[in-house]
């Protein structure tokens, strides 16, 4: 039945029924015609079915349709939203994509949710083993400023959240520098920090954790990679390359973590391998192309370009346009005008004019050596000034990057050519295409403003990572393109996870209206065992990757050991602690101090010594070794006693005190509330003749009974929406999370009817 508006004509049930006939007439043909697994059988299926089904309710969508629609959804719910009430298609509504999206938490940082799913996206138990080598990309892109109440954590969204041991240092720093100075203010999240996990040999791309920042530096970043390689590690996948963009906060993190040749610290030692493995860092080479072009753009050089434009017969470079040597602000940015100019057409022209060179050795014989002898020839010219030989070359961070990038690409084509089954290798996989890509996609969403707010990143991302294996590129775009069919882009036999709302009232729920401890002063014990605790507990560990079931399993037997031998875990534990305390007994009180704290830290776990300690435990605990469970005891170890040894007393701002999560009846028993409190005000307005202060109050209560069950089921920013002080707070978290705030909500409340009415008793006896 076609819905029926000013524009539709309605169908009775025997148009209707012909429209059934013609489908079960076609239906046969269309299933020959496509074959079993390409999208448009499926689409097909889908519809003939929903279009005989009695009701819509408990239909079973295809996991395939649920993907495209959560896709169509992001582009533009508006529109989805049309298809929908105009019933040109059946589709499901928008409250059950969201049982799709809003699988995981819409949290930032880190989580096991996160790892499981990354487990299950990758499809790591039937990857072999060179597949499981993955890249790890980070970038940031800049958000709108802006708090909001996340009814599902219980927190204020829109802080700087930049991980645990951050927050912590932070916090400190904030302390020492006292109440009075200006930087001691809470910051709002200016930039997202994203880390994304792409496959080296495979087309795989997770946008994995994001961080809001304010003002990130390169030491922050330290905990954060080690943490993200930690975890993806354990998830049963290898990390090979970082790749990052050139600015100094990232070539402070290179500086701190790196090691090498000539002092261009471009790759380090993985600990999660014991240090067999290494980890390469790089330079985004589309940046490095774009920066490498505007340093050698000048305005004041000669240029023939005339000579070209009115020449005729073949070019050698027919590909250079009048943009690509004449550059504005804008196309300055442009990274296709710079691959354009620095590519192989261009190359192979300047060959002409060159002698041969041996490809092979090219990159580190003759191109770095090439850009030390134009840097020293610089130098070398004393007349002029060290500013005017500055501008003879490279800025010194393209420079640096052009190095750090060359030397790592030389070593990682080395090692990956000994990993068994590997025939061939992209270059293109190191670069930060995807995740420019997935900043586009989080634009697109914002519709009016191209910066979403920290919340409406964060909620993005549920949806972004359901459709992650629809990669379908814009027209317009600053990456490289991809031509996807789309039989190949939105298949996916495996049935899509979903959340379910409670419907019954669960016993172990508890409402508790006094706030816990948020004290920090107390210490804590730690140890080796204590960390051993903490990872056998840990239900990151219960991913089903072999990597985490021996990390598992070695925990619970170094437990027993430590518990039975504690004289040798006494040994081993001041001997990480001896370590530890050394870095740390000058305070944090600043950026440089943490600095070298992370510097000795990532030497400690990329050195022998480091190696001796842990095959000595587990040789005496007699337990296989495991390189996941030891680097886990180690961070951790390191941080918690960090922590403990430096507590603050400030309140971090993204945590909120609160209670268990409410059950359905409970939230239902506030609902009652509600509406009995506004029934009261109601009646008392209509006994009374000055309603002024009732009607300030029943303004806070004012909703629309429709908007009751959406708002327990979640946001749709894209209806409309009566957005009242009651809705609000609901939609807020008020009602989901009974809050000691929104407790002293209510008291308020209570008090100022109890205050209004009192009052109002007073005058009219005074009147009588």
């Amino acid at each position: 039945m076609i819905e029926a508006d000013n524009r539709t004509t309605l169908l009775n049930d025997n148009e209707h029924n012909d429209m059934i006939s013609i489908m079960r007439a076609h239906h046969d043909t269309i299933i020959k015609t496509y074959p079993e697994n390409s999208f448009q059988r499926i689409f097909w299926t889908s519809q003939y079915t929903a279009a005989q089904a009695k009701s819509p309710n408990g239909f079973r969508w295809n996991p395939a349709i649920i993907k495209w629609c959560i896709y169509l959804c992001h582009k533009s719910s508006s529109a989805y939203n049309l298809l929908r009430r105009t019933k040109i298609l059946n589709l499901p509504s928008q409250r059950t994509l969201r049982q799709y999206t809003n699988v995981l938490d819409s949290s930032a940082g880190f989580s096991n949710q996160l790892d499981e799913q990354l487990f299950l996206d990758a499809k790591v138990s039937s990857l072999q083993e060179f597949q499981k080598y993955v890249g790890l990309i980070g970038d940031e892109m800049y958000i709108k400023e802006g708090l909001v109440y996340d009814k599902s954590t219980g927190k204020l969204v829109g802080y700087c959240d930049i991980g645990n041991i951050n927050n912590h240092l932070l916090l400190l720093e904030k302390e020492y520098m006292g109440n009075d100075n200006s930087q001691t203010k809470t910051v709002l999240a200016k930039t997202m920090m994203v880390l994304m996990v792409r496959g080296l040999f495979m087309d795989f791309e997770f946008p994995y954790a994001s961080f809001p920042t304010g003002n990130l530096t390169g030491e922050q970043m330290v905990p954060i990679f080690y943490e993200a390689i930690l975890r993806i590690e354990r998830s049963g996948l290898k990390v090979a390359t970082i790749t990052l963009d050139g600015n100094s906060v990232n070539r402070k993190y290179f500086k701190i973590v790196g090691n090498g040749v000539d002092n261009i610290k471009h790759k380090f030692h993985n600990p999660l391998s014991f240090n067999e493995r290494e980890i390469y860092l790089f330079s985004d080479p589309p940046h490095l192309l774009k920066t490498s072009r505007n340093c050698l753009y000048s305005l004041s050089r000669h240029m023939e370009y005339d000579i070209t434009t009115k020449s005729t017969g073949l070019t050698t470079v027919p590909k250079l346009k009048y943009e690509n040597i004449y550059l504005t602000s804008y196309s300055k940015m442009r990274v296709d005008l710079a691959a354009e100019i620095l590519s192989e057409s261009v190359a192979t022209a300047l060959k002409v004019y060159l002698n041969e060179e041996a490809e092979e050795t090219w990159l580190k014989d003759t191109f770095l050596k090439w850009l030390e002898d134009w840097e020293n020839e610089a130098k070398s010219r004393k007349a002029l000034k060290a500013a005017e030989r500055k501008k003879l070359i490279l800025s010194d961070e393209t420079l640096l990057g052009l190095r750090i990038t060359a030397y790592s690409f030389i070593d990682l084509v080395h090692f990956i050519f000994t990993i068994p089954g590997v025939k061939s290798f992209l270059s293109e996989h190191i670069s930060q295409d995807p995740l420019e890509k997935y900043f586009g996609r989080q634009r697109q969403r914002s519709n009016a403003h191209e910066n979403p707010t920290s919340q409406e990143f964060l909620k993005n991302n549920g949806a972004l990572r359901v459709v992650t294996s629809i990669k379908k590129d814009t027209h317009r775009g600053n990456t490289q393109q991809h031509n996807d069919t789309t039989d190949d882009v939105f298949i996916s036999p495996e049935p899509l996870k979903n959340k379910k709302k409670a419907s019954s009232c669960d016993s172990s729920s508890s409402i508790s209206l006094v706030p816990p401890s948020t004290s920090t002063n107390s210490k804590e014990t730690v140890d080796l065992l204590s960390v051993t605790n903490q990872a056998i507990e840990d239900s990151g560990f219960n991913i089903p990757s072999a990597e985490a079931i021996v990390a598992k399993q070695s925990a619970i037997k170094l437990k027993e050991w430590m518990v039975n031998h504690n004289s040798s875990q006494i040994l081993h534990n001041n001997i990480l602690a001896y370590f530890f305390n050394l870095w740390i007994s000058v305070a944090p009180k600043s950026s440089v101090v943490r600095e070298q704290i992370w510097t000795r830290f990532s030497q400690f776990t990329s050195s022998e010594v480091y190696n001796k300690i842990w095959s000595d435990i587990y040789t005496e605990a007699q337990t296989p070794e495991s390189p996941i469970l030891s680097f886990y005891i180690t961070y951790h170890y390191f941080t918690r006693l960090w922590q403990n040894r430096y507590p603050t007393t400030t309140r971090d701002t993204n945590g909120t005190v609160q209670t268990t999560h409410l059950s359905y009846d409970e939230e239902s028993a506030l609902w009652y509330i509600g509406g009995y409190l506004i029934r009261k005000v109601r009646r008392k307005i209509k006994e009374n003749d000055d309603r002024d202060g009732l009607l300030a109050v029943l303004e806070i209560f004012e909703e629309r009974e429709d908007m009751v069950e959406e708002s327990l089921i979640g946001d749709d920013t894209d209806e409309p929406v009566d957005t009242q002080l009651w809705i609000t707070l609901i939609n807020r978290g008020g009602l989901i999370k009974c809050s000691n705030n929104f407790y002293s909500f209510l008291r308020s409340v209570e008090l100022e009817i109890k205050n209004n009415l009192s009052s109002r008793e007073a005058t009219s006896r005074k009147t009588r």
